[in-house]
């Protein structure tokens, strides 16, 4: 799960709330981690690590995927009784990819062994500006469209040699939200529903060797869901 949500979303508001600002994290579905771990299970980094401590042998399947807490700022102001503008500001997604290939099961002391290879791993950190407008039809659901501009710091581990990069790219963000509850609060909750239609990002790699995880062009199309708390007035 991509944790609890603290967001300022912007678009809940009543038609006499003249500005909004709101504070949220989504739980994130597809994106760089989801094509990074396709990547790792082609090239064959998919592998089960062994180890063996007094006897108790403790497994993990690869590759895994470690999300951490997103967090996104919105603000915006209203213009007429059904269109507002808005910008989105933050980090969309957190998240660290790592797979395994066994390259061999050394016969070991029987009380401490286990397998060994190449655990490589793809930290990657995604930073988001957005800047669109918002639209309603005297109904509670809001719907929003945005250009986007994409930042991706990212972290290639191959054999502990890690080398660093940091993309761009832009795309088009489109926004549902729905209040929950009355609109015309102070502080209110919106649930929040996102589709980032962004172009592939080609990831730098590092050795052209079998041994060694190379990304390659990494699908960066992502939605999200989550909360939202949000101020209006």
């Amino acid at each position: 799960m991509t944790t609890l949500l603290i967001l300022v979303s912007l678009a809940s508001f009543a038609q006499n709330n003249k500005w909004f600002v709101s504070v949220s994290s989504n739980r994130n579905f597809g994106g760089p981690a989801a094509s990074i771990k396709k990547q790792m299970n082609r090239q064959g980094f998919n592998h089960t690590s062994l180890a063996t401590f007094f006897g108790i042998t403790i497994s993990e399947d690869h590759p895994v995927i470690n999300k951490s807490p997103n967090l996104m700022l919105h603000a915006g102001k209203r213009i007429d009784a059904r269109k507002s503008v808005y910008i989105a500001a933050g980090i969309a997604d957190i998240s660290e990819v790592s797979g395994y290939k066994i390259e061999g099961n050394p016969s070991g002391f029987w009380l401490l062994d286990g397998t060994y290879g190449n655990n490589p791993s793809v930290k990657t950190k995604l930073y988001q500006l957005s800047v669109g407008y918002l639209f309603s039809e005297k109904r509670r659901a809001k719907w929003g469209v945005a250009p986007s501009l994409f930042v991706m710091d990212y972290t290639l581990t191959n054999y502990d040699e890690s080398d660093r990069h940091t993309a761009f790219t832009a795309g088009i963000t489109g926004t549902a939200r729905i209040p929950l509850g009355r609109e015309r609060r102070l502080v209110g909750v919106d649930l929040i529903t996102a589709l980032n239609l962004v172009p592939p990002v080609k990831m730098k790699s590092g050795k052209a060797d079998s041994r060694y995880f190379s990304p390659g062009s990494v699908n960066m199309i992502f939605g999200s869901l989550g909360l939202a708390l949000s101020f209006r007035r």
